[in-house]
């Protein structure tokens, strides 16, 4: 069923991509854009009117829990808020970010990490948007711009050469999918140089984001690179086959890359 949190993540889905087909020159895209932006208001309004409406899947659904909690919520609803801003121009939803971007873990601990990037380059982004309040603006790209120069896990690791290969993530963050977090930390560079927080560092971060690429391309501690099926590419030792339904063990079309006729498909982490 419907929840609040999905309500919100749809809205903000619907309001960016209405954006990107507002700007195509093309009458389907136009309407495509109305069709979008229409979605996005009535997401947001919805979820806004019945704030508790949560779904648990646990024990329905073998896929763990998705629901989120209550900072989340509001957090989904924040980047929502910023979507439907820059795609409508309203002032209420200027006003809940403004009135809210403090509650935000980005400004509550002044640190950018990897695990809320959505969140993060959403403030990030509302920071470089027409009509923003100044002061909100020059706070959230300072606070993102220190947290990035100074924080120990961020720069100041590559700086002082702390991983061997050259893409640092500290021992706690690596986690189960810890590749999605580890190509996370390089999205927090690229976004803090195309931001252009500070020009004077671009030479190193554009290192710092080319090895993180790097490592997911075979300079690891295994000489793997980490993604299925790469070897028509170039890759000499790629993932060849997926756990997963849709790649079946044993099937004679998608199982293994070097046994079966196709292998999983190409390029997935």
């Amino acid at each position: 069923p419907k929840t609040t949190s999905a309500s919100f993540s749809a809205a903000a889905m619907f309001a960016f991509a209405a954006t990107q087909f507002r700007k195509v020159d093309h009458v389907a895209a136009q309407n495509y854009a109305i069709t979008l932006r229409n979605a996005a208001i009535n997401a947001y309004n919805w979820a806004v009117a019945n704030p508790g409406v949560v779904f648990y899947n646990s024990g329905i659904l073998a896929a763990g829990e998705q629901e989120i909690d209550a900072y989340e919520t509001g957090m989904r609803r924040l980047c929502a808020a910023i979507f439907l801003y820059e795609l409508t121009g309203d002032i209420n939803y200027k006003n809940h970010v403004e009135t809210q971007y403090t509650q935000s873990h980005l400004k509550q601990w002044n640190f950018v990490y990897p695990f809320e990037n959505p969140t993060q380059l959403t403030l990030l982004y509302y920071a470089h948007l027409h009509g923003v309040t100044p002061s909100v603006a020059t706070d959230l790209k300072n606070t993102y711009k220190n947290s990035i120069e100074n924080a120990s896990d961020n720069l100041p690791a590559h700086v002082n050469q702390l991983d061997a290969y050259r893409s640092y993530l500290s021992t706690g963050n690596h986690v189960w999918g810890s590749n999605r977090v580890k190509t996370n930390m390089g999205n927090l560079f690229a976004a803090y140089q195309d931001f252009g927080l500070n020009p004077v560092n671009n030479q190193i971060i554009d290192g710092i984001t080319q090895d993180y690429l790097g490592y997911m391309h075979g300079r690891n501690p295994v000489g793997l690179c980490f993604l299925t099926n790469m070897e028509h590419a170039g890759a000499s030792k790629s993932i060849n086959s997926v756990y997963h339904a849709w790649f079946t063990d044993g099937s004679s079309l998608w199982d293994d890359a070097r046994t079966s006729t196709f292998g999983p498909a190409p390029g997935f982490v």
